[in-house]
């Protein structure tokens, strides 16, 4: 740990409320005389000479010594932007506030901060100035607590791959590689971008982009319209038993993957049940006008406005988004039928359909009268066997 400079030689930033009088040296600002606010002026470009550009304000500058009223100097340096930047939380949860820091039953209300998302750069730099700022103001019983951030999630950077060098590079204005969004919203939409922004990877990863990606968001945004504005004139008063219980699962893993930060795999959930009720063996089969509002609401969080913009073409007065989100029943989330995928000495060969919750023995009879997966253990022995329930089998033979 080194000592934090804390000036900066520019116009903005907070003034430093300290005076330099020649009889009595440095001297704080009389607590009635703060804030002290910047002057309004014309220019604030550097001075030339090293100072900040307040140095050059005369009027502002020359002030009379609180302690001996002599001729004195304000500071003329100013704040960094982390003066700010450290502490802004705790106005977000009393902006109104003028006669303390922040109200003091709000902060008991709402901090500390349940959730910080930030990029791995702010590690060093805005998350440890900010304890600085909480444990000290923690220290004079300003706040009760001593940590400013519950937890902390830290998202991936999107990289480019370089046209000169093939290499992999962290988009910047520097490198002149990032993407203009204006051209692909021109060309897609805003829900398809922001689409595949959510579903380019897990967030906490590097991810590179490729605008050919937006186009698959773009096609599932199209069968979502087309869905929905067909479906509704013929929606019926229940759904098909089925399609009920798609619902149901699709539900439980966006709920489970937004708590967990799984956009990529919500957004898939939803594309499975879509893929499911369109497909033309269950294409006809009954849907209800709640199947398509309850889609809606799953789906407005990632795509806004076309969510919004098909809630109201179901005659639907108020937003979307003064909807609750829908809760799922987890009687309904256990489908019959569950997909197991099979590795043979660690590869994987292939899937087997059984009963959902089926034992080793069960799958393994599964896959070993299969024609397809008999190729890879025909004339051989099973020595050992990995069993994860419901998702995979792994056969070792000789």
């Amino acid at each position: 740990m080194r000592d934090w400079i804390f000036s900066r030689q520019r116009y903005w930033g907070e003034p430093i409320p300290i005076i330099h009088c020649p009889r009595c040296g440095e001297v704080p600002v009389a607590e009635e005389d703060l804030p002290v606010e910047l002057p309004h002026v014309e220019r604030y470009q550097p001075t030339g000479t090293g100072e900040s550009p307040l140095a050059a304000i005369a009027e502002w500058v020359n002030v009379a010594c609180p302690r001996c009223g002599g001729a004195a100097k304000r500071e003329t340096d100013t704040m960094p932007q982390w003066a700010g930047s450290c502490w802004y939380f705790l106005r977000y949860v009393s902006p109104d506030c003028d006669t303390a820091l922040a109200d003091p039953q709000a902060v008991r209300k709402w901090l500390p901060v349940d959730l910080y998302v930030g990029g791995i750069e702010h590690a060093i730099l805005h998350l440890l100035y900010a304890r600085f700022f909480v444990k000290f103001l923690y220290d004079i019983g300003v706040v009760p607590f001593d940590e400013p951030f519950t937890r902390l999630f830290n998202q991936g950077m999107i990289v480019r791959r370089s046209e000169l060098t093939g290499k992999l590079e962290k988009m910047s204005k520097s490198k002149g590689n990032v993407v203009n969004p204006d051209e692909l919203v021109h060309t897609y939409g805003t829900d398809a971008l922001r689409l595949y922004e959510l579903f380019i990877g897990p967030p906490e990863e590097t991810a590179e982009w490729n605008d050919s990606g937006i186009e698959g968001m773009y096609r599932f945004l199209r069968r979502v319209w087309h869905w929905v504005l067909e479906t509704a004139p013929r929606a019926q008063a229940t759904t098909a038993p089925d399609i009920e219980q798609r619902l149901h699962l699709m539900l439980k893993q966006v709920t489970e993957r937004l708590e967990g930060f799984r956009f990529n795999t919500a957004i898939s959930a939803m594309m499975e049940f879509l893929n499911y009720v369109l497909h033309p063996e269950h294409a006809a089969k009954p849907v209800s006008r709640r199947t398509l509002q309850t889609f809606l609401i799953a789906l407005a969080p990632f795509a806004p406005h076309l969510a919004e913009e098909l809630w109201e073409r179901l005659g639907e007065t108020d937003s979307i988004f003064a909807q609750r989100f829908p809760t799922y029943d987890e009687a309904l989330t256990r489908l019959p039928e569950t997909v197991v995928a099979v590795q043979i000495n660690g590869k994987v060969r292939g899937t087997v359909a059984v009963p959902t919750d089926s034992d080793e023995e069960t799958v393994r009879a599964a896959v070993l009268a299969d024609a397809k997966l008999q190729r890879y253990v025909a004339g051989k022995r099973v020595e050992r066997t990995f069993f994860v329930p419901n998702r995979i089998l792994n056969l070792i033979v000789r």
